[in-house]
């Protein structure tokens, strides 16, 4: 597969920039909206839809031509396109459900914590990445070096922040606002 497009540093800034503005928002919106007394009740819940979105997210990834060509089939062996996808969803599923655990014993608003230990945990995929070599694969090699650690760690922490909240989400996190609003029903 012939491709012109190439990865550049401004077009991480761009997209590191974009995700945080996003997160941001959908971070104090997540930490207004789920009560305490909801997030307990989302251990399940977020095990599941976290193993799902996970193991659909790779599915897609790993089987996009483009990405594929580009980056990962210089990563990965052809045979981790059909292994790796349910193994890290599960292995997903469980940070998620032990990130529950964690944020239900620290002090303060537990849904923060949920959320801030989901971008943290990108960190450690990410940095796995780049020592197994994505940074140097024909996508991503015109990144300049010295930015490539800020920029798609920077980027990681918002995108892990905002997909570990997906799940949260998916339990109705704005019911009580449309109970409340008869004008107008929010849903996720």
């Amino acid at each position: 597969m012939e491709t012109n497009f190439q990865a550049t540093s401004q077009l991480y800034w761009i997209a590191a920039l974009v995700a945080a503005l996003m997160d941001i928002a959908f971070v104090a919106l997540l930490a207004w909206r789920i009560k305490p007394a909801r997030f307990r009740q989302l251990q399940w819940p977020l095990f599941i839809v976290s193993t799902l979105f996970w193991t659909i997210l790779w599915y897609v990834v790993m089987w996009n031509a483009f990405v594929w060509e580009t980056s990962f089939r210089h990563v990965f062996q052809p045979w981790q396109r059909w292994a790796w996808p349910p193994v890290f969803g599960l292995i997903s599923g469980g940070v998620a459900w032990l990130f529950w655990r964690l944020s239900l014993r620290l002090p303060g608003n537990s849904v923060l914590y949920f959320l801030l230990l989901g971008g943290l945990e990108s960190f450690v995929d990410h940095y796995f990445a780049i020592r197994h070599g994505v940074m140097e694969t024909p996508l991503l090699q015109e990144v300049s070096i010295a930015r490539r650690w800020y920029l798609v760690s920077s980027s990681s922490f918002s995108i892990g922040a905002s997909s570990w909240a997906s799940p949260a989400c998916s339990g109705g996190c704005f019911r009580p606002l449309a109970e409340a609003s008869p004008r107008k029903t929010l849903s996720c």
